[in-house]
């Protein structure tokens, strides 16, 4: 993680200094990986792939490159207004580390109490969560479900503080930028405006993230269950 960070830190270095260079040298770096590609399908004889690949990177040369040079300019612009951003605060770069922590302290924590709800289950009786699915009316199957929202639920409410954090922080930074430092802290101020003012908000919104992951799930079990049968009628 510390190296991580580090990694973080001289990249933003490098892209305050030189955000134009790097800029352009991966946008050549695509180009010349399209036509490296053809150049190889060439010359093992897949002239149709060759030619694909050719025909892509005029496009791309033609396209993305000449037609959008001034918004090129702008990415460029862009970077380094972010490099700026986060370099003034370096606290800024903790935000995701910190996020990242909690959410791993709770799924140990999660996990530990669900192994225990589990071995007491019928999940347990029934061998697998898979096969539990027939008796999902059945009310350790209920609570069973429960948690697991509830989890995700948590996890995609830490994920979205942080989210908001960097946002708002971002957006005061934008406003504030040429006010003293100390006059004003804009992480300082998105932390508060994340956990006094716009919990609930937070909470709302990953309820919907936790409800979809939730039915994905569900629906994936019902699929495996699904096809355990369909093998176990064909043996």
């Amino acid at each position: 993680m510390v190296i991580a960070v580090a990694i973080t830190l001289l990249y933003l270095f490098l892209m305050r200094l030189c955000a134009g260079v790097i800029v352009w040298l991966s946008v050549i770096a695509v180009l010349l990986l399209l036509v490296g590609a053809g150049v190889i399908c060439f010359l093992r004889h897949w002239l149709p792939m060759a030619i694909a690949l050719w025909v892509a990177a005029f496009l791309y040369l033609v396209v993305f490159i000449c037609c959008n040079f001034s918004r090129l300019k702008m990415a460029i612009a862009i970077y380094k207004a972010a490099s700026r951003m986060v370099s003034s605060n370096i606290r800024l770069v903790m935000v995701p580390v910190l996020t990242t922590l909690f959410i791993v302290a709770f799924l140990m924590w999660w996990s530990l109490s669900g192994a225990l709800w589990v071995s007491r289950s019928l999940i347990a009786e029934k061998g697998d969560l898979v096969a539990g699915i027939a008796d999902y009316a059945n009310k350790e199957m209920v609570y069973t479900y429960y948690y697991l929202f509830c989890g995700l639920w948590v996890v995609a409410w830490i994920s979205a503080t942080g989210q908001f954090i960097i946002i708002a922080f971002t957006c005061i930074w934008y406003y504030h930028q040429k006010e003293e430092e100390d006059a004003h802290s804009p992480l300082t101020t998105a932390t508060k405006w994340a956990f006094l003012k716009h919990i609930g908000s937070l909470a709302y919104g990953a309820f919907f993230v936790a409800l979809v992951e939730m039915m994905r799930i569900v629906l994936e079990l019902i699929i495996a269950k699904t096809k355990s049968e369909g093998r176990a009628a064909e043996a």
